[in-house]
């Protein structure tokens, strides 16, 4: 099922009974997915999960659904990380079995402003209450992988394919693991089956910078060219166009784009902080900028 199918199936539940709380936490949570899986721009979305999280509030404010998708919208969009944070500890209160919540306090707030070890222990507890869910097993591979453990990120991406051999994000993070290490066809080879299961524009601006990086630039070129292509037909992230050029060591495109997805908002620009590929840029001002206009930490 897609999201937009989700939204669409909530939407005819609400119509039903207006007064449906949890209709409209499943709207709000969905929403807030739209950006992350790339089905539209954050601007495009995380409005309609306010409005739906605030309207399910107002009929049950003790719906931890609600207050997680809340979270998530303070965070990835409004980047009132504090903010967010209360949202997700007040729906883990309110239900602490929730392993959405634990999962996304751990993946979309504590983890991307550093704080490691309390995102472990969120990510984990996540784990127990949902042993099975590729997902959060995945989600358990940022903490060694944002802080630059790639060997003990590789160990539990695996265990999140040993649940689910194809499940196009693992595949995908396991294709940036590779890239860190320097395994440069190893990456590419876990891009390309993670874009042949579902399309992801992202995966292809990462498989165009290790292309780069590999010495293959013409084919870097050559994807940025397709990427280009396709954001006429569908929507394509600033992100995989910054990626692009960062592997084409054009870091002036880099930075319109980069700041492009800024101004977006969304997932991919809350992890500037911590993603990998941005070291290099780290230390210029225009970079230091963006992180302080998203109250990330440096």
């Amino acid at each position: 099922m897609s999201l937009k199918q989700a939204v669409e199936f909530y939407r005819q539940a609400i119509e039903i009974d207006p007064n449906y709380a949890l209709a409209y936490s499943g709207l709000a949570e969905t929403y807030v997915l739209f950006s992350t899986y790339f089905t539209s721009s954050a601007t495009g979305s995380m409005p309609q999960a306010r409005a739906a999280a605030q309207r399910a509030l107002q009929l049950d404010e003790s719906l931890a659904e609600a207050h997680t998708a809340l979270a998530e919208y303070r965070s990835l969009f409004e980047y009132d990380w504090e903010g967010s944070e209360r949202e997700f500890r007040r729906a883990i209160e309110l239900n602490p079995n929730y392993a959405t919540a634990n999962q996304w306090l751990g993946s979309d707030n504590l983890v991307l402003r550093k704080r490691f070890d309390e995102a472990f222990a969120s990510l984990k507890r996540a784990e127990e209450l949902d042993p099975l869910s590729p997902v959060i097993s995945m989600n358990r591979s940022l903490v060694p992988l944002y802080e630059r453990r790639y060997d003990e990120a590789v160990v539990q991406l695996n265990r999140t394919l040993a649940i689910e051999p194809n499940f196009p994000p693992a595949l995908f993070f396991l294709g940036m693991t590779y890239h860190f290490k320097g395994m440069y066809p190893e990456a590419i080879a876990s891009y390309k089956k993670s874009v042949e299961l579902d399309i992801n524009p992202v995966a292809r601006g990462y498989m165009a910078l290790s292309l780069a990086k590999s010495g293959h630039p013409e084919e870097a070129e050559k994807m940025l060219g397709e990427l280009e292509a396709g954001s006429a037909k569908g929507y394509v992230p600033p992100y995989a166009f910054a990626l692009c050029y960062l592997g084409l060591n054009d870091k002036e495109n880099a930075f319109v784009w980069l700041e492009k997805q800024v101004e977006e908002r969304s997932l991919l620009a809350g992890s500037y902080a911590v993603a990998p590929e941005l070291d290099e840029l780290r230390g210029d001002l225009r970079f230091k900028a963006m992180l302080k206009r998203m109250n990330l930490p440096e």
